[in-house]
């Protein structure tokens, strides 16, 4: 048996002002989703119990799905296309020296371990 998720369980949890238009606006937590069969049956899944709002007085408030945008792009959307690979290209150091790097990086200092190294004299001050 299939089952489709047609409204969302919410509750309100307080109140803001909106620091743009200055209105007074609800703040909804969702809690759950109500589900149609295929029998035409609907179910209740409740994703969290809204236990310790002191604010919330028991009503939990049935609104219509939106399909969201995640899930629309999911199901329009192509399987993505890996990412050409670049050219191959010869390196700018020499293999003949192992762990060589190129003459751009030299005076440069790294980090290792805690404990910097560089391949020039070293200023204490």
């Amino acid at each position: 048996m299939s089952a489709r998720p047609t409204h969302d369980l919410s509750i309100k949890t307080g109140e803001y002002t909106d620091r743009q238009t200055g209105e007074h606006k609800a703040r909804w937590l969702r809690i759950g989703s109500v589900f149609r069969h295929d029998d035409g049956s609907t179910s209740i899944k409740l994703d969290c119990l809204p236990l310790g709002l002191p604010d919330w007085n028991g009503w939990v408030n049935v609104f219509p799905r939106e399909e969201r945008r995640d899930e629309q792009a999911a199901r329009t959307a192509a399987p993505p296309r890996p990412a050409p690979r670049p050219p191959q290209t010869e390196p700018a150091w020499s293999d003949d020296v192992p762990f060589a790097r190129p003459a751009a990086l030299d005076g440069l200092v790294f980090p290792y371990d805690g404990a910097w190294f560089s391949n020039g004299p070293i200023n204490p001050y």
